[in-house]
């Protein structure tokens, strides 16, 4: 029993001695407003919350002043301390309002502030190349209704606006607003796009002339890749409302092409209405008429002109030189002009008189004064029947002249 009492005692005693040594090296709180009631470490690192009354001082002491790192204190959490950005994986985005780069005030959902070498650079790499297929891109996508519940473009809505402007002497505010646009192209809906096949569009391009304010469309590519020029309705690949000059100067080239078998045709319309078409084909030029029912006027690769009406002039020189001829000799005279016959006559087109001759008469008796077309028509060069007549006449000078001899001499027999 003594034993017992005495192993009891023993125990007694170390849980006491335990007990002390815990009392002695336990943490104590400050007794005292701090920085002289500050004691030394361990801090408390429990899951029991710890307040600190006063200030505290990293790196060196001060006065009391809040929360300091060295000499920089602060006494509250700066104001607007959260994000206005929201992240989502590896993206971020914002609700609401307008950002601003190098503008406190942006008036638009973005709007940066850039100096005359500063702007917008896009660069686009694949596997550490440029991409091949497609550059940097600038999308843009519009519906009516809302993100949430979008509906269908229509006709004329805008889809995506390049629009530039800028600061005139007397302007009050110091920024782009929409009426402020000088230059610009549009991309904008041409129907309604009531389904995956209709969305038709076009894109206009705008400028302002100098002395004015007027900012005005001039060139339209519309839904079917027609151009127009000064036209916003354009009936061809390009039209133009007004006068257009090629080339440098008031000089310059004009190309039709045409596809195979087809000619390549210039409309020139008239304020009446009428038409006037100048066509190359098959190696030819020729004006045709409004109707495209009777060609009015060719020019073949030789030179050779034909006119399907009269042709007025003050005077035609025809090439005559003897250095452009061979084989010179008389032509033959009265042997040709006593076999062609002249005749009077009327059009069968419209019923005109005229005199003449025929041909096919004339080609019988002097086949270079006739040509024969691919039609096989028929027509004669009356300049090659000078020849002859002028031939004739010196002909029948001598024939005249021979007579008036021989009366001469009668007469002086008779005077005998």
């Amino acid at each position: 029993m003594k034993s017992v009492i005495r192993s009891f005692s023993f125990i007694t005693t170390v849980v006491g001695v335990l007990f002390s040594a815990s009392a002695v090296f336990a943490w104590v709180g400050p007794t005292q407003t701090a920085p002289a009631g500050n004691t030394a470490p361990p801090i408390n690192t429990s899951a029991t919350s710890q307040v600190k009354v006063g200030g505290f001082w990293a790196a060196s002491v001060g006065s009391d002043s809040g929360y300091c790192i060295g000499a920089s204190c602060i006494s509250a959490w700066p104001s607007g301390g959260a994000s206005q950005w929201t992240t989502n994986g590896t993206s971020i985005y914002y609700n609401g309002g307008n950002v601003g780069i190098g503008n406190s005030s942006p008036n638009f959902e973005l709007t940066a502030n850039v100096t005359s070498s500063g702007g917008l650079a896009l660069n686009a790499y694949e596997n550490g190349s440029p991409r091949a297929s497609w550059g940097p891109i600038v999308r843009g996508f519009a519906a009516r209704g809302t993100a949430s519940a979008p509906t269908k473009v229509k006709q004329g809505d805008d889809l995506l606006s390049l629009h530039a402007s800028g600061f005139w002497t007397g302007k009050t505010d110091p920024y782009f607003i929409p009426l402020d646009a000088r230059a610009g192209i549009q991309l904008f809906a041409t129907e309604d796009w009531v389904g995956p096949s209709n969305n038709g569009t076009g894109i206009l391009f705008f400028t302002t002339p100098n002395g004015s304010n007027t900012y005005r469309e001039v060139v339209r590519f519309d839904q079917n890749g027609n151009v127009g020029i000064g036209t916003a309705t354009p009936v061809s690949k390009l039209q133009v409302s007004g006068t257009a000059t090629f080339g440098t100067d008031a000089n310059g080239t004009v190309s039709a092409w045409s596809t195979p078998g087809e000619g390549g045709t210039i409309n020139l319309r008239s304020s009446n209405g009428t038409n006037m078409f100048l066509e190359g084909t098959n190696g030819i030029f020729r004006l045709v008429n409004s109707g495209w029912t009777a060609q009015l006027f060719s020019v073949d690769q030789a030179g050779n002109t034909v006119a399907a009406g009269n042709v007025t002039a003050l005077g035609y020189f025809h090439s005559s030189d003897l250095r452009l001829k061979d084989n010179v000799t008389t032509s033959s005279g009265l042997s040709v002009v006593e076999k062609l016959r002249g005749v009077t006559f009327d059009w069968k087109k419209d019923g005109t008189s005229s005199a003449g001759v025929i041909a096919q008469e004339v080609e019988a008796v002097l086949p270079s004064a006739v040509h024969t077309d691919a039609s096989g028509m028929k027509t004669v060069e009356y300049d090659q029947l000078i020849a002859p007549l002028i031939e004739s006449i010196k002909e029948q000078q001598v024939e005249i002249n021979d007579l008036k001899q021989q009366v001469t001499e009668l007469k002086a027999a008779q005077v005998k």
